[in-house]
């Protein structure tokens, strides 16, 4: 009989300090999980973004002559967008227009006439897409001095410092 009374004085369930591990060590799996998933997609959008920039770069000199002046993009300032969608040079997850590109971020992807170049303008980019885009860009080999690079309307110097602010700009002019 004394152990049936000592059996029902127990507690029964989880104590308070017990939960409050449990949920605990529920959160900081989930604080990883969540980080790693984050760290994956910002990775995946970088490299999207940069191969789509390179495939315009690489794409823009076959219009060369097509704006009615040889051997020119046409006049200074012309938009080049529509040769880009015409062409099918913009992956489809891009929103574009016959006139405009927008990036994932929702900022505007432009090609401008220079007249015997062209500028390509990536705007409202985080700032860690910022800093792997031009990184990667510049240290790919490709670029052999032809194009310069602006990050946020200033020439390149440091991406680490001036990829900065939240929504950054990168230009890329091309001589020819």
């Amino acid at each position: 009989m004394k152990k049936m009374l000592s059996r029902k004085s127990r507690q029964g369930g989880y104590s308070l300090v017990e939960l409050g591990i449990v949920l605990l060590i529920i959160a900081v799996i989930l604080a990883v999980v969540i980080g790693k998933s984050y760290f994956a997609k910002s990775t995946a959008n970088a490299q999207t973004e940069q191969s789509t920039l390179v495939q315009i770069i690489g794409a823009t000199p076959n219009f060369k002559g097509s704006y009615g002046t040889p051997g020119s993009y046409g006049a200074a300032g012309t938009n080049l967008v529509g040769s880009l969608v015409t062409g099918k040079v913009i992956p489809p997850n891009y929103s574009t227009t016959a006139t405009t590109i927008t990036n994932s971020w929702g900022g505007a992807i432009t090609l401008v006439s220079t007249g015997p170049g062209f500028t390509l303008t990536d705007a409202g980019l985080p700032d860690d897409i910022c800093l792997s885009i031009v990184s990667a860009i510049n240290n790919s080999g490709g670029n052999n001095g032809s194009i310069t690079t602006k990050i946020n309307g200033a020439a390149f110097t440091n991406a680490t410092t001036q990829c900065t602010g939240g929504s950054d700009s990168i230009s890329f002019t091309s001589a020819n």
